[in-house]
């Protein structure tokens, strides 16, 4: 498990608010403790609010996920980046893990390497925030994806342009083998400017490989395995099975 301070170190790392001194040490850890380096990957690439650039959605996540506070009951706030930090680190030690297989088929490599991001937030509804994205986080929360799905779109036709809110939808989307929607979804979040581009390929490469096209898939997966993301090595490992 992470500690506090790591997240710290990586956050103030990505933030680019450490002394020299500090800096180095830092990128000693990433040459040396490879566990170290999944986690600050992890929080770089992982789709979380962290790397949305847009305000609202941002906004509407500090209002809807809150952490436990103390046992006396009250309920502490935390920052959102601390919040999907916390998030990412656990996320991380799921995606650490490699799946050796031998003879594997399409179908086997998705289901070996398919993995909803863990949802660990106590959420709470709030009368502020929009009722549908509300709704659909606290569904996406307890793995019931059809209603998380329903309201994620719902919130999508007056946010279009909310980037988190469609990933999540998507997800949801695969989640329920709605392959056809869930493709649409992550294609729109493939384009350069999308910040969430190298995670949309990564779905859509096990998209694809549950759908038994191996050249859709071959093509995201050889973009991954050449890159510097998360998700190099285990685009590569797929590939060497394929």
């Amino acid at each position: 498990m992470i500690s506090e301070k790591d997240l710290q170190l990586i956050e103030d790392f990505l933030h680019q608010n450490l002394s020299s001194a500090d800096r180095e040490e830092v990128e000693k850890r990433i040459a040396n403790d490879p566990l170290f380096k999944t986690h600050l990957q992890i929080v770089r690439d992982l789709p979380s609010a962290v790397a949305v650039d847009t305000e609202g959605f941002k906004q509407d996540l500090e209002k809807v996920m809150q952490s436990e506070g103390s046992s006396s009951g009250k309920i502490r706030r935390l920052p959102l980046r601390r919040i999907m930090l916390a998030v990412a680190a656990t996320v991380a030690i799921v995606l650490a893990i490699n799946f050796l297989v031998q003879d594997a088929s399409p179908d086997q490599l998705f289901a070996q390497h398919f993995q909803m991001p863990p949802e660990n937030i106590s959420v709470r509804s709030d009368a502020a925030v929009d009722e549908s994205l509300t709704t659909a986080l606290e569904a996406y929360s307890t793995n019931n994806h059809e209603i998380a799905a329903s309201n994620f779109e719902q919130f999508l036709e007056e946010h279009p342009d909310e980037q988190a809110a469609r990933f999540f939808y998507s997800l949801s989307l695969m989640a329920q083998e709605q392959h056809a929607t869930a493709e649409e979804n992550l294609l729109k979040l493939t384009t350069e400017e999308s910040m969430y581009r190298t995670s949309a390929q990564w779905y859509l490469g096990l998209l694809y490989l549950k759908l038994q096209n191996q050249d859709q898939a071959s093509n995201y997966l050889k973009e991954l395995a050449a890159g510097q993301s998360s998700y190099q090595q285990r685009a590569k490992d797929i590939l060497d099975e394929l």
